[in-house]
């Protein structure tokens, strides 16, 4: 099993990437949610901006999920104050899940229709490797030495 170590590095830069800036209206289209909350957000504190090279001011990326998580609270009847307490405390289950992602994927390669990513050696067996297969939308583990 063969992995695209050259991949693996370059998802896992682009999901560290802290450079990334959206646009008010680009981070209003991803977040499902109009570019006038946005801007009454941030001056009301609830995000901040960064100013690009020219001045404008941006949004970070990572506050992309801060977005959709006060704007599902929101949807499900609970006040900005209180959206962006319960966001903010879900926020450690993104953050988690991100570190997932950046750390917890060792490798990635493609066997046939099967998509495999090595999530690394077990604790107590370093000789073992989990694996969790991808094909056609499935997703199973399994259990194996790397080769």
């Amino acid at each position: 099993m063969t992995t695209d170590t050259s991949i693996t590095d370059l998802l896992r830069e682009f999901m560290t990437a802290d450079n990334v800036m959206l646009s008010f209206r680009d981070a209003a289209r991803a977040g499902k949610v109009t570019t006038a909350q946005l801007r009454y957000w941030v001056k009301s504190g609830y995000l901040h901006t960064v100013a690009a090279e020219n001045g404008t001011p941006k949004l970070p990326y990572d506050q992309l999920i801060d977005i959709r998580m006060i704007k599902h609270y929101l949807d499900e009847g609970f006040t900005l104050a209180v959206a962006t307490k319960k966001a903010g405390e879900e926020k450690a289950l993104a953050n988690s899940l991100r570190q997932l992602f950046i750390d917890g994927i060792q490798g990635v390669s493609h066997q046939g229709e099967t998509t495999v990513f090595d999530l690394g050696p077990l604790a107590d067996d370093p000789t073992h490797h989990v694996y969790c297969l991808e094909r056609a939308g499935k997703l199973s583990y399994t259990l194996n030495k790397p080769e």
